[in-house]
C-alpha cells in the first residue's frame, strides 16, 4: 500500500500473534461506529487517532483517556479530529482506535531498531511520559536469550522500580524477559520492520500489558 507505518490496530494484531498481552483494541472508521466499538471494549476506554501519517499521536492532541460513556467518546472524537486536522492538515485519517483502559502499573518501554550492520537491536528502559527525558534505556543484539533479557532489566539506572516499591511487591520479571524475547523473535522474522516501539508497557506483579505500540516499516530502497 506504500505506507511506512502500521495502523495501531494492525500493530496490536501483530504483537498479539507473538503472544504479547495488549488491551482490547477496535478500529472505529467513522463516528457512527463508535458505539459498536465500545460494546466490544467496555468502559472506560482510550480514544486515539488512527492515521499512518501520525506516528506520535500525543504530539498532535490525538489521544483522550478515561472515557466512561458513549457520550464522552463521541465528544472526544470531535475534539481529537479537530486538533489533528489543525496540527496535521492532509493527514490520511482512518478513524479512531478505541482501546480498553489498562490497569495502572509500573511503566517501562520496550522497542527495537534495525541497524544496517548489526541487525535488530532490542531496547528496554523506563517508560511513560518520561522516556524521552530520562533516556534510561539499554540495548542488546537479537537474538535475545533469557540471560541477556534478564541483564537488560538489571542494566537500567532505575532498576529499583522493578523491585519492591512503596510497599508493593516486585513486578513479574519473567513476564518482562519473556516479552523481550518475543519482541526479539518478531524482529528477526520480519526484516521489513525498521522500528518498533511499545510505550508504555505496564508491568504488574503478575504479567505485563502493552498499552501503546508503533511499527515503522522500511521503504523499498531499504533502511532510512
Amino acid at each position: 500500500a506504500g505506507r511506512r507505518a502500521l495502523l495501531e490496530v494492525e500493530a496490536v494484531q501483530l504483537l498479539q500473534a507473538y503472544g504479547l498481552s495488549l488491551p482490547v483494541t477496535v478500529l472505529a472508521p467513522t463516528r457512527a461506529e463508535l458505539a459498536a466499538a465500545c460494546e466490544r471494549t467496555g468502559f472506560p476506554v482510550v480514544l486515539k487517532i488512527s492515521s499512518p501519517d501520525v506516528l506520535h499521536k500525543t504530539d498532535v492532541g490525538g489521544v483522550e483517556l478515561g472515557l466512561a460513556s458513549i457520550e464522552a467518546v463521541e465528544a472526544a472524537w470531535d475534539r481529537v479530529m479537530q486538533r489533528v486536522h489543525a496540527a496535521a492538515p492532509g493527514a490520511d485519517v482512518r478513524g479512531a482506535t478505541i482501546q480498553s483502559m489498562a490497569a495502572k502499573g509500573r511503566e517501562v518501554i520496550m522497542g527495537a531498531v534495525r541497524d544496517a550492520r548489526f541487525g535488530p537491536l532490542i531496547m528496554f528502559g523506563l517508560g511513560g511520559i518520561y522516556a524521552e527525558a530520562l533516556h534510561d534505556v539499554v540495548f542488546r543484539l537479537a537474538p535475545l536469550r533469557p540471560l541477556s533479557a534478564e541483564r537488560m532489566l538489571e542494566g537500567i539506572r532505575g532498576k529499583a522500580i522493578l523491585g519492591p516499591f512503596r510497599g508493593a511487591p516486585p513486578v513479574d520479571r519473567q513476564a518482562l524477559t519473556d516479552s523481550l524475547q518475543r519482541l526479539s523473535q518478531l524482529m528477526l522474522e520480519f526484516p521489513v520492520i525498521e522500528e518498533l516501539d511499545m510505550n508504555p508497557v505496564m508491568a504488574y506483579v503478575d504479567g505485563v500489558c502493552v498499552v501503546d505500540a508503533r511499527v515503522v516499516l522500511r521503504d523499498e530502497q531499504g533502511p532510512t
